[in-house]
């Protein structure tokens, strides 16, 4: 069993045993990584059952005088999870793929972005939330253009990329009709029956091959 295994086994067991067994129906899972969850909780007061539950919780980076009265404790242990927002509160999240979301934080102009493949420059001054709440909602595709250095035949060159940033396409889940909501592959409410879903994959397949043609090198001498 390697680490990332081992990653996945704490992730489920938090979120199934202790999130869903707390509050059942109350909460969706928005957004998940090997290290991550990004949860919507209908709760009267969460961060009063983040007290009432610290064994699960590194509460070390709140403010020392936080609103909320948590104490600071389970600095760095492993196992135990962050709100990384420190008390911030998110207002609106999308998610288009793994790795590829945005959100909003209440009383800031700041935006989270995270556009795997993307320079981090790049989206910090050319993508915005908006542009990925249009790409949700029209299916529409963003592309960005981005300086790179290549090397070939140990001859270094720059090009520039004109990368597709955002896109609604993600092959790791079944998308639902509503283009937001989606399930597990195999999930039976997909309903795809096994010929259906060979041929499903194999378009994904050919999709996936048609990605190197999304970008358009021009070489700088």
């Amino acid at each position: 069993m390697c680490v990332l295994d081992l990653s996945k086994m704490m992730m489920y067991d938090f979120y199934y045993n202790f999130i869903k067994k707390k509050y059942g129906n109350r909460v969706r899972l928005l957004y998940n990584d090997k290290d991550s969850l990004i949860l919507e909780i209908k709760t009267d007061n969460f961060y009063q059952d983040i007290k009432i539950n610290l064994d699960n919780f590194d509460t070390s980076d709140y403010p020392k005088d936080n609103i909320y009265g948590l104490p600071l404790v389970n600095k760095k242990v492993l196992g135990k999870f962050k709100d990384e927002l420190n008390g911030k509160i998110m207002t609106e999240f999308i998610g288009l793929r793994s790795k590829l979301y945005s959100h909003r934080v209440l009383d800031t102009e700041k935006e989270i972005k995270k556009a795997k493949g993307v320079k981090k420059n790049v989206v910090e001054n050319k993508i915005c939330f908006n542009d990925f709440q249009n790409c949700l909602l029209t299916k529409e595709p963003k592309y960005v253009k981005q300086n790179l250095f290549r090397t070939k035949k140990h001859d270094i060159c720059t090009v520039e990329q004109n990368k597709k940033a955002l896109s609604v396409y993600d092959d790791k889940r079944f998308i639902l009709d509503n283009g937001i909501n989606t399930l597990a592959w195999g999930h039976y409410k997909t309903k795809i029956d096994r010929n259906d879903f060979v041929n499903h994959l194999n378009t994904l397949i050919r999709n996936q091959n048609k990605k190197l043609n999304d970008h358009v090198l021009i070489k700088h001498f």
